[in-house]
């Protein structure tokens, strides 16, 4: 190779990676006072003679007053390690696309610059596998992406924290005394870590699903109501009435019902009739209770709920319960 190339491309990659190494932006204004200088001075709130002093405290307004400093010098700690633990994940995703993109315009800047063929095709074959290694390393990196919806789950669910923490210190010490704080204080931390953001994100989308097939039941409920009763309002029963009505059969009334039902099966479309037969391939229906109100349960969904359709089960359970 050239001595001449060498000379055009060591500068060119001298300046991409140093540019790379400045490439932590993180977004965040540097802080009045250097983290690590202010950890220090918090420190001895974590360590064990404060807690022996607190124990030895006897008076209670001295006894709350200590509490709360040492309540409030640990959350402050725990703040300022969120913020620098933002602070580095916001950096490290940014130093990694910049990093991939400086050394992939240097190197297709170089392809330009060679005069040789080889060395042309050789660099711009570099350039498109680091842009090729970007896109793996951006998949890899799921938080470049989800990263905003984990600060905004992590801040959410610290506040939340801080909220049982405030009205704990709003109490007497014996009623909040600080090993009971101590628990409230390890949420709090726990709610700033990516394990606790992605735990409280699957609650909550666990908490919406059950939500909204609560309300998909309520209005299919509401639905079916309407059509039985009919414009104007009236009739006798209604799913949601019969459905509660199965609930409270015993075991023998539920099996014995069972059996009575069973010619309604037949009127079932083929889909239906898998869904309602599906979940009992054994026939445990005619032998446990459970099964059998399950099996009620499926029946009278998938029926069409007509004015003649709900009398016929009333008029079933009435004597099943008799």
């Amino acid at each position: 190779m050239p001595a001449g190339f060498l000379h055009r491309v060591l500068p060119l990659f001298a300046v991409a990676f140093l540019a790379a190494g400045c490439a932590s932006f993180t977004g965040y204004p540097d802080s009045v006072v250097e983290p690590g200088d202010e950890l220090t001075q918090l420190k001895p709130y974590f360590l064990p003679p404060m807690l022996k002093t607190y124990d030895d405290t006897v008076p209670e307004t001295d006894r709350r007053k200590l509490r709360d400093q040492i309540v409030y010098a640990r959350m402050r700690a725990y703040d300022i390690q969120f913020r620098e633990f933002e602070k580095a994940l916001t950096a490290q995703a940014g130093a990694t696309a910049l990093t991939t993109d400086l050394l992939a315009l240097t190197l297709s800047g170089l392809s330009a610059t060679v005069g040789g063929e080889g060395a042309k095709s050789a660099l711009s074959v570099a350039s498109g596998g680091v842009l090729g290694a970007k896109g793996n390393i951006n998949k890899d990196l799921f938080y470049e992406k989800t990263l905003p919806a984990l600060f905004t789950q992590m801040e959410a669910q610290r506040l939340k924290a801080r909220v049982a923490i405030e009205t704990g210190l709003g109490m007497a010490d014996a009623d909040y005394p600080l090993r009971k704080a101590f628990i409230d204080l390890e949420t709090y931390l726990s709610a700033g870590s990516l394990p606790g953001a992605l735990s409280g994100i699957t609650q909550d989308a666990g908490t919406k699903t059950k939500d909204a097939e609560s309300e998909i039941q309520s209005i299919r409920v509401s639905r079916d109501a309407t059509r039985i009763q009919g414009d104007d309002g009236k009739g006798e029963a209604s799913v949601e009435a019969i459905t509660a009505r199965i609930d409270t059969l015993t075991d023998l009334q539920a099996i014995g019902l069972v059996k009575v039902m069973e010619a309604e099966v037949a009127k079932l479309s083929p889909d239906d009739l898998k869904l309602v037969q599906g979940f009992d391939t054994t026939n445990k229906r005619y032998t446990y209770g459970v099964s059998a109100r399950e099996f009620l349960r499926r029946l009278l969904l998938h029926e069409d709920p007509t004015a003649e359709t709900i009398k016929r089960w009333t008029d079933a359970i009435d004597n099943a319960v008799k």
